[in-house]
């Protein structure tokens, strides 16, 4: 049963490292493509760079989501091992 048991805790901890990965690409992705409202003006009007600003405060948000849930699901398996 503890073979098992350790099997099942190892897939566990690999998905949460895969989640926590995956967040952080997400993280670098939106932080390389972010484009300073400064940097809109000479191409788009005030209500255009306040959507876009409103779309990626909705990105963030979900890769923040993302590296939360990863940390909590780490953080279960780490009390659920005892280590």
């Amino acid at each position: 049963a503890d073979s098992t048991l350790a099997a099942d805790v190892r897939a566990q901890m690999e998905t949460a490292v895969a989640q926590m990965t995956e967040a952080e690409e997400g993280m670098m992705d939106w932080m390389a493509n972010f484009k300073q409202p400064e940097s809109l003006r000479a191409e788009m009007d005030h209500k255009a760079i306040m959507a876009y600003l409103s779309e990626e405060k909705d990105k963030i948000s979900e890769v923040g989501v993302q590296i939360k849930s990863g940390i909590e699901t780490g953080k279960t398996l780490v009390a659920a091992t005892g280590k």
